[in-house]
């Protein structure tokens, strides 16, 4: 065996020896074993670095350079959660990028740091109980110009953390993040010496937060950070406070503000951003916001106070793509059209009324978000909104549209969720609806369609929510399997297909005959509601197969027959209904139907017994008869036998008693006691 893998196996097993204890002779022991492997000069031959060393859970430190190791890295070193930063790592004087992001490293940075002075990009991101509030290395990387310290448990103040830095990072750093790591109070003066920062990212800390004092990012801040170009504050609780003349020396890219105030006058400074792609705000806006950069394609000012009308046509300059969110508002008038690079559009929850534009599919062909959900909005829904190609996810719910489905979606459609539900829709599902493969998920509630279900919905191959409740839908459930189709070259049974499906409501209908059998197929289903329809027939005695299922309510039909035994073999049962339709016979008890004790579940069937029910089944009542005359049998046996014993006893105290009292009675007694013994055939024998 090579000297390299007994190094290695020695190693491992005082880990082992050591995976107890946690004293610093262990530690030590560790720490030279590996200085010993190192200095041994191993050469492991271009093998790949061995899975076992993942399982070194107490290990602190481990090198690995110079072993001549290839290949992947195992994924089990993620296991070494005890890791620290080793300090020979900083005596790469040539070293220009560093990223030891997303790792488990903990305990402080060491000082060695700064002897990494070529060092231009450091990435200590995602190391959770990483120490770098009182490392002094920072300051001495002079050439520094990236530090990522996001997602970090720094949670201290942030002026307290100025320390690591010096006036060479002040010079040369270019980009700092520091997001989501728990940074508190105001924004320290130290920060706006920074005078080359580029990109400033502090989202998502606590920066004065409820618990500190009010501060404010004024226009002091802004006059030394001349080349800044993204600006993200998002998530805090700064409060922005520049006057209407202000004039910042900055041109920037993007600007993420959301949960900061801007005010008391909304920062018209922001006109002068000619270059602003992405804002990102929580304010009451003006309107000249819709035209006043050219190059803006992120845009998202969801959940403010924003009212009035939308220009009637936004003209954005051409760019790639564009992102706008204006969800949650109170924006009135009818839908513009805008730009044709739109790629994702949020409408919702808003006060838009009127018709959706009749070309929108033509004005914006790249759509593959649309949500005009919870507004005004009439009309029908225009056909060419249902030949975009790339559209995904389209929700009108919640509006006043009638009017029909459209019959035009094509087969080359990437759509996947499609949501009308609460509208006034009318007529039948359109055939060509599941001619799109990709669709799967698919809501008409609430509406007033018609006629029966189509037998083109067993074309939608890989639907998982099919809710079409609510409606008056009429005739047979169509069958779900049996069907051929061919999926990538191979002909197989559709119901393999639909074993996706993950929630079926046809409930509040006009549907009727028996449920088909084969929706037990479904093993995937989770929810089952068929409540509020004329379905006949009974339940399928393979209703067990549904494993998954969580909820199942076939309540108000005329659903007859017994509840079939494999009932009781749904696990994941939370949720029963089958009250009012024609069960008959006991009700199935045992494993999860032993926690449905609500009498509700099973009312409405008049020839159904058992418990919770209060009506007993009738071998129940004979058992219940036979019960009572064995009991009344025994209770008169035992009563005999007492009063027997109880008479035999009396007798025999009251000749006791007499003979007591009476003495010529006891002597009586006595002497014919006496006379039957000498005149018996024992005495006789003895006196022989």
């Amino acid at each position: 065996m090579p000297s390299s893998f007994l190094h290695l196996l020695f190693l491992l097993s005082l880990t082992i020896l050591c995976s107890e204890a946690s004293s610093n002779h262990c530690k030590e022991a560790e720490k030279q074993a590996l200085l010993d492997f190192k200095a041994g000069g191993n050469d492991f031959h271009t093998n790949e670095v061995p899975e076992f060393i993942g399982s070194l859970q107490k290990l602190e430190y481990l090198d690995l350079s110079d072993a001549r190791f290839a290949g992947k890295g195992p994924h089990q070193l993620g296991n070494l959660s005890s890791l620290w930063i080793p300090a020979w790592l900083f005596n790469v004087s040539s070293l220009s990028i560093l990223q030891l992001d997303g790792n488990n490293f903990h305990g402080t940075i060491p000082e060695e740091i700064g002897n990494n002075t070529n060092l231009e990009i450091l990435d200590l991101s995602g190391n959770m109980d990483l120490d770098v509030g009182n490392s002094k290395g920072f300051g001495k990387m002079c050439n520094l110009k990236t530090l990522f310290l996001s997602s970090i448990d720094i949670y201290k103040e942030f002026v307290d953390i100025g320390d690591i830095f010096s006036q060479c990072n002040e010079k040369s750093l270019e980009i700092l993040r520091i997001e989501e790591s728990g940074l508190a109070g105001n924004l320290p003066d130290w920060l706006w010496e920074f005078k080359n920062l580029k990109q400033l990212e502090l989202g998502g800390n606590q920066l004065e937060g409820v618990i500190y004092q009010k501060g404010f990012l004024t226009e002091a801040h802004f006059s030394g950070l001349g080349r800044l170009k993204d600006l993200d504050i998002s998530y805090n609780s700064l409060a922005l406070e520049v006057s209407p003349s202000c004039i910042p020396p900055f041109q920037l890219n993007a600007l993420l503000m959301s949960s900061s105030t801007l005010g008391p006058q909304f920062p018209s400074w922001l006109r002068t951003q000619k270059n602003l792609s992405y804002l990102w705000l929580s304010a009451t806006v003006p309107e000249w916001i819709w035209n006043f950069s050219s190059h803006l394609y992120f845009i998202d000012l969801s959940d403010n106070k924003l009212r009035g009308k939308i220009p009637s046509w936004i003209n954005f300059e051409e760019i790639e793509y564009t992102y706008i969110d204006l969800s949650s508002n109170c924006l009135e008038g009818s839908i513009p059209y805008f730009p044709s690079n739109t790629i994702h559009l949020d409408l919702s929850n808003n006060s838009f009324s009127g018709y959706i534009p009749p070309k929108i599919g033509e004005a914006m062909p790249n759509l593959e978000y649309l949500s005009l959900s919870m507004n005004n909005i009439s009309g029908s829904i225009p056909p060419s909104l249902c030949k975009i190609a790339k559209l995904k996810i389209l929700d009108l719910s919640k509006n006043r549209l009638s009017g029909q489905l459209p019959n035009v979606w094509s087969r080359d459609s990437e759509l996947l969720i499609l949501d009308v539900k609460n509208n006034h829709l009318t007529g039948g599902i359109p055939d060509s609806l599941c001619t799109s493969v990709n669709l799967r998920s698919l809501h008409l509630v609430d509406n007033k369609f018609s006629g029966e279900l189509p037998l083109s919905l067993r074309k939608c191959q890989r639907i998982v929510t099919l809710d079409l409740g609510e409606n008056k839908f009429a005739g047979n459930i169509p069958r779900w399997e049996n069907v051929l189709v061919v999926f990538k070259g191979r002909e197989i049974m559709y119901d393999m297909l639909l074993s996706l499906v993950s929630m079926i409501d046809l409930s509040d209908n006009y549907l009727s005959g028996n449920i088909p059998g084969q929706l037990a197929s479904l093993y995937g289903l989770k929810s089952l509601n068929l409540s509020v329809n004329h379905l006949s027939g009974e339940i399928s005695a393979n209703i067990g197969r549904l494993g998954q299922l969580e909820s199942l309510d076939l309540s108000k039909n005329k659903i007859s027959g017994p509840i079939p035994p494999s009932l009781s073999n749904l696990n994941f049962l939370s949720h029963l209904n089958l009250s009012f339709n024609n069960l008959t016979g006991e009700i199935t008890t045992g494993n999860q139907l032993q926690t449905f004790t609500e009498a509700s579940i099973y009312i409405g069937n008049a020839a159904l017994c058992g418990i919770p029910l209060s009506t007993k089944c009738e071998d129940e009542e004979d058992s219940q008869v036979q019960d009572d005359k064995y009991d009344e049998e025994r209770y008169e046996t035992v009563m005999y036998w007492n009063s027997v014993g109880c008479g035999f006893f009396f007798g025999l105290s009251l000749i006791f008693g007499l003979l007591a009292l009476k003495r010529t009675w006891r002597n009586a007694y006595f002497e014919f006691v006496d006379h039957m013994y000498d005149t018996s055939p024992i005495s006789q024998r003895k006196k022989l």
